[in-house]
């Protein structure tokens, strides 16, 4: 019998995670993968709607667990923003390497 391998979302997960699992706070707030690189909070939710759109929960998600940015994960072909921190991004899509975005500094200094 050969050996099952992990599915390919999981082959192409970040690298360099420090901790990885579904995270739920008391507040309600969830996410299907979480995880800290370089010291910030990231979070992956995996949705099977044609086009998913921004919900409480997700809200809750960056606030409660201070997320740096929360990528949702479709079965669909367009890739789009519905936050200014959170993107939905089709399965297709997800890279052999995983970037992070890079935060812009504003002029005064703030991030």
């Amino acid at each position: 019998m050969r050996p099952t391998h992990p599915p390919t979302i999981i082959n192409r997960a970040p690298p360099k995670i420090t901790s990885k699992n579904r995270m739920a706070t008391h507040s309600g707030a969830e996410v299907d993968l979480f995880w800290r690189h370089d010291g910030k909070p990231w979070a992956c939710e995996f949705k099977f709607a044609d086009a998913p759109i921004l919900t409480k929960s997700m809200r809750s998600a960056l606030s409660t667990l201070n997320l740096e940015k929360l990528w949702v994960i479709y079965p669909g072909s367009t890739k789009y923003q519905i936050h200014e921190k959170i993107e939905v991004l089709p399965l297709k899509d997800i890279p052999g390497n995983w970037e992070y975005p890079s935060c812009e500094v504003k002029k005064n200094g703030s991030i």
